[in-house]
């Protein structure tokens, strides 16, 4: 009897941590991301001049 009341206690911590993990998850997954990489454009031949390699 002490084996599954102590079953029980952690599936009901495990469950209540995947229920906290995804609702956290689906927040982060649906707030709009900033400061890709993609957008980034760069000037080289200012960037040489600006470090004396020219």
């Amino acid at each position: 009897m002490k084996n599954k009341k102590l079953f029980f206690v952690i599936y009901i911590i495990f469950i209540t941590v995947i229920v906290i993990s995804i609702i956290i998850l689906s927040f982060l997954g649906n707030k709009e991301r900033i400061g890709y990489l993609s957008d980034f454009k760069i000037n080289v031949d200012k960037t040489f001049i600006l470090n004396n390699f020219f």
